[in-house]
């Protein structure tokens, strides 16, 4: 289990891995998932060569008369026979194959030990139909150029102890054969879903977009999903690419895929919950690159890969909650440094390991990550454990279980017991990655200290995202803001159904509200493609649809952006989906009342008024998040009463508005509160109530005012007068004859107000 910064994390083997965007500074909105089906172009409707058949005589006679450009198109229906319908010596080309296709997407069947048999014949496409009889389904011998697509694959209980082979490969002369996009599983019986036969490889085949799942426990070995190739054709080369494959709970045999040839790749799949390894069991050169791995129940006996043989090479891997996750394995056989030195005698053995590279692999949530020579005599030679990450519990997570000359740099390793042997900080750190987990994988954070902390020079260009690498990082993940080109697989997007993931990233300014405050760039990625196949293609606010997207869709006008995406596919577009995009860089507008009038900066009022403000604001496109007004410190939505009393001088009124898209617009207004004669009047009358003012006082200061009083109002341009009168009010207040008559409180305050009286009139 996963300790400290990793939390452990249920993942449903059967989910749809969720693409999860920034969501600061970055937003993206897209339409629900949609299961409708995306077929290929309809080469039947296209074609005047079509051929309708309901029985096993008419498909029959359909394959003997078929040509290049033959469409043979099976109606709804069951197809049982005692045997294969035999396709041999058709030829189809490139630009017109020959198309054996259900009629409407597995509504054909295939049972009994009916199947096909396609022996030395090139371009012939196998389509759409479901097969759940007891014998092989679709044998392909000397034979090139075979598509094998969109058909489901659910063969019942051959009663066979061997079992059998689900789909097979054979002959020296075949070679670009393509299976894709189809259905294997459940199996209950023995044998593989697919097989490579025959002591020489078929060669350039591909095996792709398939979802294989639910193969149960055998007790003899010959479970293998796929074997690619035999021990006797061990030391030919395939070049077979597996990938883009989904793999979930298959449990027949402790070998998932067992590799028995040379220089083959498996790469870009997802293996969920199988009691079983991906073994490089026979040949050489094989790579092993951008995979996922995940355990996520309770289940013994899921695992990683197991190696034998010479110059492998195991990078840009993940693996999650899987104990014992890459095995460079020892031997019981040594064929020596360039393998050279066998008979067929020793075709069947472990053979010794020479230069395996392993390197860039992440790992979490194991027990023991990496371990070197686990099983038999001849040990490892020349191997290389470069620039991973280990995370996990107990230990040791490099488990070097015998003494081998493999070089260990760069690599890091955190939560358990570090190795078994002595290593120093420059072959395995102990440090925590700081990992964040993003998609159901856990990548890299800002902070991770194995950032551009890669050593040595191996052959990686990109990361298991499909991410370019400059400055190395070390692990699978390469630490990058784009967009990630491969995640883990679902079965929404493998199998005869599938739909192409794409993803949408939209970069700009914007709080989250569904608006943003800047240009907009919006990115489009299609997810676990192979480059040069199928098409991105966008509409911009119902425009004609854009067959050519380059890099970026750059946003600047204000308003609603609708683009419509879609991926089109062997001519087929799928199902589209919307992206929503809403620009407001304009910042709101207002305006202030006071009193009924729209406030002018630095008005005058006296201090004897109440104010009595409003705020107005607008904003037309985004709408308003929230107007507010400050004044000595209180806050207010939308308007007050303000008696100005005591709030002489300047009093400042600080606006600020906020749309939803998060322009703000803020500004200060600047008021003037002046004293009055009537004010000080007012301020008198309650320090002689109160005896702060006494006596003889009392009248003197009272009649002085009310004279002065009497004067402004009798003429307010008298400057000189009026100043004249309260210039002696402050004299009497200031009186030493008199200071038995008022306290100092009194005196002061009105003082200090009478002062600032005169020096307003004075202006």
């Amino acid at each position: 289990m996963l300790k400290r910064k990793l939390v452990t994390r249920i993942i449903p083997c059967l989910c749809l891995f969720a693409l999860c965007l920034p969501t600061v500074g970055y937003a993206a909105v897209e339409s629900p998932v949609i299961t409708a089906e995306a077929g290929l172009t309809d080469a039947a409707a296209l074609s005047a060569n079509v051929v309708t058949v309901t029985t096993n005589a008419e498909l029959a006679s359909a394959i003997s008369n078929a040509a290049a450009g033959t469409t043979i198109l099976l109606a709804d229906g069951t197809y049982s026979q005692n045997g294969s319908f035999a396709i041999t010596d058709k030829n189809g080309t490139e630009t017109n194959p020959i198309t054996i296709k259900a009629a409407n997407q597995g509504q054909a069947i295939l049972t009994g030990r009916a199947g096909f048999s396609i022996n030395n014949s090139s371009y012939v496409v196998i389509q759409g139909m479901k097969f759940t009889g007891t014998a092989t389904a679709v044998n392909m011998n000397n034979s090139n150029h075979i598509r094998v697509t969109k058909n489901t694959f659910a063969l019942a209980d051959s009663g066979n102890p061997s079992g059998i082979k689900w789909v097979q490969f054979g002959g020296s002369r075949s070679h670009h054969n393509r299976i894709d996009h189809n259905k294997f599983g459940p199996r209950v019986d023995l044998g593989q879903m697919i097989a490579f036969q025959g002591n020489v490889m078929s060669q350039y085949d591909v095996i792709e977009y398939n979802y294989f799942h639910d193969a149960a426990f055998q007790s003899q070995n010959g479970g293998e999903t796929i074997r690619v190739g035999l021990s006797g054709s061990s030391m030919s080369s395939g070049f077979t690419t597996i990938q883009y494959n989904l793999f979930v709970n298959l449990d027949s045999d402790p070998e998932v895929i067992s590799v028995k040839s040379g220089q083959n790749t498996v790469r870009y799949n997802t293996f969920i919950n199988n009691k079983g390894q991906v073994t490089a069991r026979h040949g050489h050169g094989n790579s092993y690159y951008g995979n996922y791995f995940y355990k996520t129940i309770d289940k013994a006996g899921v695992g990683g890969f197991r190696i034998y043989g010479n110059d492998h090479k195991i990078y840009n891997n993940y693996f999650e909650n899987i104990p014992g996750t890459i095995h460079i394995d020892g031997g019981d056989y040594d064929a020596g440094p360039d393998g050279s030195q066998f008979d067929s005698s020793v075709l069947t053995k472990h053979w010794r390991v020479y230069r395996a590279q392993v390197f860039n692999n992440t790992i979490v949530g194991s027990s023991s990550g990496i371990v070197v020579s686990k099983s038999y005599t001849y040990t490892p030679v020349d191997s290389i454990v470069a620039n991973n990450i280990v995370v996990g519990a107990e230990g040791p997570l490099y488990n070097e279980m015998k003494a081998t000359n493999t070089l260990f740099e760069g690599n890091f390793g955190f939560g358990g017991v570090l190795s078994n042997m002595t290593r120093n900080s420059t072959e395995i750190k102990e440090a925590d990655p700081l990992h964040t987990v993003v998609g159901g994988v856990y990548k890299l954070s800002a902070m991770s200290p194995v950032i551009d902390a890669a050593v040595g020079n191996y052959p990686i260009v990109d990361d298991i995202d499909g991410q370019p690498r400059v400055n190395i990082d070390v692990g699978a993940d390469e630490y990058h803001s784009g967009l990630p080109y491969r995640q883990p697989l679902s079965p929404a997007e493998v199998g005869p159904n599938a739909l192409t993931a794409i993803q949408a990233q939209v970069e700009g300014i914007t709080r989250g509200t569904g608006w943003f405050s800047s240009d907009v760039r919006v990115k489009l990625g299609a997810l676990n493609v192979e480059e040069g196949v199928g098409r991105l293609e966008y509409q911009h606010s119902n425009t004609v649809w854009q067959t050519v997207y380059t890099d970026t869709i750059n946003l600047s006008a204000e308003g609603t952006h609708r683009i419509r995406y879609r991926y089109v596919l062997e001519g087929a577009a799928e199902p589209e989906k919307l992206l929503e995009i809403n620009i407001d860089k304009t910042s709101p507008e207002y305006r202030i009342l006071a009193n009924g009038s729209p406030l002018i900066d630095q008005a005058t009022f006296s201090d004897s008024e109440t104010l009595t403000l409003k705020l107005e604001a607008q904003d037309d496109i985004s709408g308003l998040d929230r107007a507010t007004f400050t004044v000595s410190g209180a806050t207010y939505e939308s308007q007050t009463v303000l008696p100005l009393a005591g709030k002489l001088g300047e009093l400042e009124i600080i606006v600020r508005i906020v749309d939803n898209a998060g322009n703000t617009r803020e500004s200060i207004h600047r008021v003037l509160v002046t004293p009055t004669l009537e004010t000080l009047l007012s301020m008198l009358q309650p320090y002689i109530v109160s005896g702060d003012i006494r006596g003889p006082l009392e009248a003197q200061l009272t009649n002085s005012l009310k004279q002065a009083l009497h004067h402004y109002h009798k003429d307010a341009s008298s400057i000189e007068q009026n100043v004249k009168f309260l210039v002696k009010f402050v004299e009497v207040l200031q009186d030493p004859s008199k200071e038995s008559y008022i306290s100092s409180a009194a005196k002061n305050s009105l003082t200090a107000y009478t002062e600032a009286l005169i020096a307003h009139m004075k202006q």
